[in-house]
């Protein structure tokens, strides 16, 4: 018995939805546009009844492409495979934060300089050429660990939309053993007394000020922060308590708050600007209170549970106060602080 099926998938793009049809037939698997589009945000009667009519169009057509393929007149053969890279420039089309678009656009030009793999259609990958792409990647030359390993996670994160979207039958690089290695984490963090600097010089914008130090005695990311009012400190017995959805892991937490945390405590709820516009200006903060550090928002992060540490923090308390699901994450942290620890005790018998 022949396995059919058609199905309508909708891509996101400028406002509006654009409608293919992923059909699968016999083991193959093809996207076919349908032309058709419907608002994403119908916001006047007549967008909403376009959307009706549209939606009902497209189900309509699904259907005859399907009738015609189990009465074999649909010529599976003519339809043009989606090819990859084409593939790759439509989801930075879809990507709205435009530093990510970025990072996404630099790895597609890397892909292209080194690799076939933008020419290739998804119905031509098996795992030999994933395998064979993923080591290619791996041996370029020239290029940092780190950038390497971020580009690949790009091309793996695009094949993956593809298998998602029933483009490839197998997720092939899934199952690749070799591929380009994460660099050694080697993750910035600022010292008390580097943050006492920033403490005492001025910034455009005292509310990202105060946000950033308010992270370097909480621990809290960015996106966390950004939900912090005065309104949700709870006080328990001279304690300070704030209870937020974080982002990352979409779940509730009731997070401890510093004294020192305290002082800081503005509506962060208000904050404008995106998290590359925000790193930039403390980028420039930095730099006027004399620090070398490269810093971003997230190393206010680093910076607490190294500090924490370094001054003798339980470390599974630690783990609780970042939200660590396991304490192995938790634990590079000791890592990054036993150089600072080795030269306190170095400086004690000089």
């Amino acid at each position: 018995m022949r396995k059919i099926s058609v199905t309508l998938y909708e891509r996101e793009g400028n406002g509006k939805r654009y409608l293919y049809a992923n059909i699968y037939a016999n083991g193959q698997r093809k996207q076919v546009s349908l032309h058709l589009f419907m608002y994403s945000t119908a916001r006047t009667t007549a967008e909403r009844e376009h959307n009706k009519h549209i939606k009902i169009l497209a189900q309509k057509k699904c259907n005859e492409i399907e009738s015609d393929l189990l009465n074999d007149k649909f010529d599976f053969k003519s339809v043009k495979a989606v090819n990859f890279g084409d593939f790759f420039l439509q989801v930075i089309e879809e990507i709205q934060v435009e530093n990510t678009a970025n990072i996404y656009r630099n790895a597609y030009d890397f892909l292209k300089k080194y690799t076939e793999i933008l020419n290739m259609d998804f119905s031509d990958f098996n795992k030999r050429n994933c395998t064979e792409i993923a080591k290619v990647v791996s041996d370029v030359e020239g290029y940092k660990q780190g950038t390497k390993h971020l580009y690949y996670r790009v091309l793996v994160a695009v094949f993956n939309r593809g298998f998602k979207r029933d483009l490839v039958k197998e997720n092939y690089f899934a199952k690749v053993d070799t591929k380009p290695k994460a660099p050694k984490d080697q993750r910035e963090f600022l010292t008390l007394d580097e943050i006492a600097k920033l403490e005492s010089t001025p910034i455009r914008s005292e509310k990202t000020k105060f946000a950033f130090l308010f992270s370097c005695y909480s621990g809290l990311r960015f996106s966390d922060v950004r939900q912090i009012k005065p309104s949700i400190i709870i006080e328990e017995n001279g304690r300070y308590f704030a209870r937020i959805e974080q982002i990352k892991g979409k779940k509730f937490n009731t997070i401890p708050i510093t004294a020192k945390a305290m002082q800081y405590v503005r509506d962060f709820t208000s904050i404008h600007g995106d998290h590359s516009g925000i790193n930039q200006s403390l980028i420039k903060w930095a730099k006027r209170a004399g620090l070398t550090k490269h810093i971003s928002f997230h190393t206010a992060r680093h910076s607490f549970a190294s500090n924490a540490l370094i001054n003798g923090a339980n470390i599974v308390a630690i783990q609780k106060t970042l939200g660590h699901t396991d304490i192995k994450t938790t634990m590079i942290y000791a890592d990054m602080t036993r150089t600072n620890i080795f030269d306190d005790i170095d400086k004690a018998f000089k």
